[in-house]
């Protein structure tokens, strides 16, 4: 953690260290997997805007004129959290699926040749 004096600096220093990783990441691709690399830059882009909504809630709680847009930024930061999470979850469940039902055709299939074979 860096340390600083105030919520703000906070906010900012954390938030340049995520862009800095970010782009270093994006550059360096360290995965040999293609599709590794965009999940995970998809993932430090996703802590990089998670991240600045939560200085635009910090900011926004300052002025109580700002209810809606506070609340609309925290609406979008929690859909923001528990995106890669769904995503995770419909990618299991569609494999399983698909798998399922690929396992369904193949017992059709033997059972079919053995009914033609008696």
């Amino acid at each position: 953690y860096l340390y600083s004096e105030t919520a703000g600096q906070n906010f900012l220093s954390t938030e340049l260290t995520l862009v800095a990783i970010l782009t270093i990441h994006s550059l360096a691709q360290p995965y040999r997997n293609r599709s590794h690399n965009i999940i995970d830059t998809l993932l430090f882009t996703d802590l990089v805007f998670i991240n600045s909504l939560s200085y635009y809630i910090y900011l926004g709680k300052l002025y109580p004129d700002m209810y809606l847009y506070v609340t609309a930024a925290y609406v979008i930061q929690n859909l923001l959290i528990f995106l890669p999470f769904s995503i995770f979850a419909f990618y299991i469940v569609n494999s399983y699926c698909k798998r399922q039902s690929f396992y369904a055709t193949v017992n059709r299939k033997i059972s079919a040749n053995r009914n033609k074979r008696s």
